[in-house]
Formats: C-alpha cells, sequence, structure tokens
C-alpha cells in the first residue's frame, strides 16, 4: 500500500511540456515546452538537475527525437522550423526550413541518416540531417471538404525497419507511406475521432493508435485493427510499447498513466504521477 511508481520529478520548464524523449542508452531525458526551450536532463541523480538548455526556437517546441546512435537530438517547433542538435554539448548543428506552417512532429528513421517531419499543412518532409538537405515531399493528408476543423498531421511514425512511415492525421485516417519512394501503400479508417499519437511496435507486427479516449491496435498486414483499449476518461494524448511489445503505456489529460498487457487486453497498473499543473507528452 506504500508502494510509489513515482522516480523522480524534474521542475524547471516555465511553460508546459509538449513533449519528452529518451536518449537510446538511458541516460539522459530530453524535454521540450511551451517556453520555447529543450532541456536535457539527468535522471538518475534525483536531483533534478538540467545539464544542457536548448535555446533557439521562436515559439513552442512541439516534438523530440534522439537519433539511435546519439549523435544527434531533432525538435520541430510552432515557429515553422525543425532544429539538429548535438546532445552532449548542446550546440545547435542545423535549422531545417521549409515549411509555411508550424511543425507538428519529427523523428530519426531507424538508422539515424534521415528525419521524417510532419506539418499543420499536411506535408511530410524527409530530410538528410548532416547536411540540411529535404530529400522528399509527401503530400496525400489534406484538408476534408466540408470540415471546419484541421486534418493536419499529428503523429508520425518509422517502422523498426526504416522501410515504412505511418502518419496519423486530424481528418481521422492513418496512412503507411513506402519510404523509398514517397508511395502511399495502405489507408486505415477506424477511429471515430482524430489520432493524436501512433507507434510501431518494437517488432514492427503493430502499431498503436490514440484517439480520443480510446486507443486501438492494429495489424498493418492485414490491415486490420486488433484491439481497442477503453477506460481513460478524458483524451489521450501518447502512447508507447515496452522493449518486448508485450505492454503498453498511455497518457491522457485525465493525467493519468495507463499500463496495458496487450495480450489480454487489460490495464495492469494506473500511475497518477501529476499534480495540478498540466503535463503532457
Amino acid at each position: 500500500s506504500n508502494w510509489n511508481a513515482l522516480l523522480q520529478t524534474l521542475e524547471g520548464h516555465s511553460g508546459s511540456i509538449s513533449s519528452i524523449a529518451f536518449s537510446p542508452d538511458g541516460t539522459r531525458l530530453a524535454s521540450a515546452s511551451g517556453d520555447h526551450t529543450v532541456k536535457i536532463w539527468e535522471p538518475t541523480t534525483g536531483h533534478c538537475r538540467y545539464l544542457q538548455i536548448l535555446e533557439g526556437h521562436g515559439s513552442l517546441v512541439n516534438s523530440l527525437d534522439f537519433s539511435p546512435d546519439y549523435i544527434r537530438l531533432a525538435s520541430a517547433s510552432r515557429d515553422k522550423t525543425i532544429k539538429i542538435w548535438e546532445p552532449t554539448t548542446g550546440r545547435c548543428l542545423q535549422t531545417l526550413k521549409g515549411y509555411r506552417r508550424k511543425v507538428g512532429s519529427v523523428t530519426f528513421s531507424p538508422d539515424s541518416s534521415q528525419i521524417v517531419s510532419a506539418a499543420y499543412d499536411y506535408i511530410i518532409k524527409i530530410w538528410d540531417p548532416v547536411i540540411g538537405y529535404c530529400l522528399q515531399t509527401l503530400k496525400g493528408h489534406t484538408r476534408e471538404p466540408g470540415r471546419t476543423s484541421n486534418s493536419f498531421v499529428t503523429s508520425v511514425a518509422s517502422s523498426p525497419d526504416g522501410t515504412q512511415l505511418v502518419l496519423a492525421s486530424w481528418n481521422n485516417t492513418i496512412k503507411i507511406w513506402e519510404a523509398a519512394i514517397g508511395h502511399c501503400l495502405q489507408i486505415f479508417e477506424g477511429h471515430n475521432n482524430y489520432v493524436d499519437s501512433i507507434t510501431f511496435s518494437p517488432d514492427g507486427s503493430k502499431l498503436a493508435l490514440a484517439s480520443d479516449k480510446t486507443i486501438k491496435t492494429w495489424d498493418p498486414v492485414i490491415s486490420s485493427f486488433v484491439q481497442t483499449l477503453d477506460t481513460h476518461r478524458c483524451l489521450v494524448t501518447s502512447v508507447a510499447f515496452s522493449p518486448d511489445g508485450s505492454r503498453l503505456a498511455s497518457i491522457s489529460e485525465d493525467k493519468i498513466i495507463k499500463i496495458w498487457d496487450l495480450v489480454t487486453g487489460h490495464y495492469l497498473q494506473t500511475i497518477k504521477s501529476y499534480s495540478n499543473n498540466d503535463a503532457f507528452s
């Protein structure tokens, strides 16, 4: 009864937290905020002392991702740019420009050789992070006729082998693209509301999608959903698989994290880790 899952509370941002990412070796944690900064923390010390403050964005930072080789950290911002940082020094290596609207999501390819980004203008770009050059532009998510709300891309994920990109949109659809040639392979439709977060399982056999108060798991091979996980009371903002793919974590605007068993579809733990100050990732 006295057990508490909370290990650390890291405080220091002056704005809401919009995204967090662990380094591949687990020794660093990056956080992005509405205060326009990215901070890199040492999560194991217990001192809640940030190691680097990365400054340069002119607006809220929406998304973060470490490269799998831990050489770079990418940040996407509402200032319409993506910045590539050297996480060990905090130095900005590249500023990627080319969007006309806010950049909502960014992710590295599994081999660290490319960056995929999505913006509020429905456009996906694939970049070379070394030279800062746009290699490919994917268009396919558009504003739906008669819709009053935006249908921009909200989340981007790369398959573990790097051959496919999956994109979630506010038009309630998921699209899977062949990364090499920019061809749309599949369109998933099955949510009653927009999809806010999407991720591949570590072996690539499943997709987890967060939409409204529910999470769905999909089989991308047969284009069919496997499970619907539904006990959150508020909007689910992010989902993540465990390294072995057997469990799924979800975080919601009800300030609760749930851990799910994907074999049974039941949740194993409910972690209430937030105070009255909202913090979403």
